[in-house]
Formats: structure tokens, sequence, C-alpha cells
């Protein structure tokens, strides 16, 4: 988790974020508690828009959602990294 953070902290405030989660699974609280602070870490180096691809698992999907919003990580979803690109270029 820590080479996340020292990634994160490269980016410009106003970067976007594909986020690809197509094969997570379901987690611990101790490791929902770390999906939390790098999530609010994220927001707050100025995150400006977050794609993220969905898993198969609708109870996984469901859980990394209902974290999001807990810390106010607002999320659009996509099916592929290459939908999710078309999103961020406006291309659907």
């Amino acid at each position: 988790m820590i080479d996340f953070f020292l990634e994160l902290d490269k980016l410009k405030p106003g970067f976007d974020l594909i986020n690809d989660i197509s094969g997570f699974k379901p987690v611990s609280p101790s490791s929902v508690e770390e999906l939390k602070k790098a999530m609010w870490y994220t927001v707050s180096l100025g995150l400006k828009r977050a794609i993220r691809i969905v898993p198969v698992s609708y109870f996984a999907a469901n859980q990394f959602s209902r974290v999001s919003k807990e810390v106010g990580f607002d999320v659009e979803f996509a099916n592929s990294i290459e939908e999710a690109e078309r999103m961020l270029d406006g291309k659907v």
C-alpha cells in the first residue's frame, strides 16, 4: 500500500483515476479500513474523476461502492479499461 501512496504523491490536483477492481474479492473489516484510507488520501490530493472497472461479483462491487460513498469518493462504472478511457475522453 505504501507504493500506492508514493505514486499518488506524484499526481497534480485535478487528476482522473481508472480503478480496475474486476478481480476484487470481498475483504475483511480491517482491509475495508485500509481502502477508506486510500480513498480519503486520493480525494485529498485533488481527484477530479474516478471510473471503476467493476467485478463480476455483485457482492464485491457493492462492498467497494459502499466504502467509496462513506468517504465521499464519487465514482462512475465501466465494464473494461477501454470503455473507461473512452469515458474520460468524452466519447461515451
